[in-house]
């Protein structure tokens, strides 16, 4: 070891006041150890090569755990001229930068957790609920309108707008992420199961703009009252229903 600064030997240094090597650290737990072999080996071949790993045990100089980002890099001798520079690239100089990314690593799993528990209250709402790309990809959809459409949900499947609308739905759609960020707009229409079925639903959309994610509520209509005094009621919104999905234009 040629140089060594300030900062590592903090974190290498024992309760005697001695500093420990880094092979001798990482040599404590197997994951660090095969970072460190695969590093060395790099070194070796003078190549860059980096490394993230969770060190368990912790420095020395640090207790607790420890998210570690380990690079190599190697380093040309500026003060031997190129032509008696060393064949063998294995006895150049090479630069280990070891920083301590535990922050940054505990925010990620932390915005993470918080990401999965927000989904998972959305997949437990009794509305539906998805949210568009401005593509028309869907960047979620919740389980009670998975459910409510028969939708097939097996991991790596990926949804679009046209999987779940019809043509003239698309549109409306589309409008509202031109409308205004942040305006909100409902209209009735008839949603697309899986076997090709429609599903009556309420939607209330809220675009953020043409670059925005669009958010779409879903409200279930195929339960619309059919008793006596509200049987009117129900033909009326079947019929607002008929005219927002025909395949013509309606004035």
């Amino acid at each position: 070891v040629v140089y060594r600064n300030a900062a590592l030997q903090t974190l290498l240094r024992r309760r005697a006041g001695a500093v420990a090597t880094l092979e001798e650290v990482f040599a404590q737990e197997s994951d660090a150890a095969r970072a460190y072999f695969r590093l060395t080996r790099a070194a070796e071949r003078a190549e860059t090569r980096e490394e993230e790993f969770y060190f368990r045990n912790g420095f020395p100089g640090a207790a607790g755990s420890r998210w570690l980002r380990v690079s190599v890099q190697p380093v040309a001798d500026r003060a031997a001229p190129a032509a008696t520079a060393p064949a063998d690239k294995s006895q150049g100089r090479t630069l280990w930068h070891v920083v301590d990314i535990t922050r940054e690593r505990t925010r990620e799993i932390e915005t993470v957790s918080s990401l999965e528990a927000t989904l998972g209250f959305y997949d437990g709402l009794p509305q539906g609920l998805f949210a568009v790309r401005p593509d028309g990809r869907l960047a979620h959809l919740n389980a009670t309108l998975a459910q409510w459409l028969n939708l097939r949900t097996e991991a790596g499947r990926a949804f679009t707008l046209a999987d779940i609308l019809p043509a003239d739905g698309l549109s409306l759609v589309k409008a509202v992420s031109r409308a205004t960020p942040g305006k909100a707009m409902r209209f009735d229409l008839d949603l697309l199961r899986e076997d090709g079925s429609t599903f009556p639903a309420q939607l209330i959309c809220r675009g953020q703009g043409p670059r925005g994610i669009t958010s779409v509520l879903v409200l279930d209509r195929s339960l619309e009252p059919q008793r006596s005094g509200q049987r009117a009621f129900s033909e009326e919104a079947r019929l607002a229903r008929q005219a927002e999905t025909a395949p013509f234009g309606i004035a």
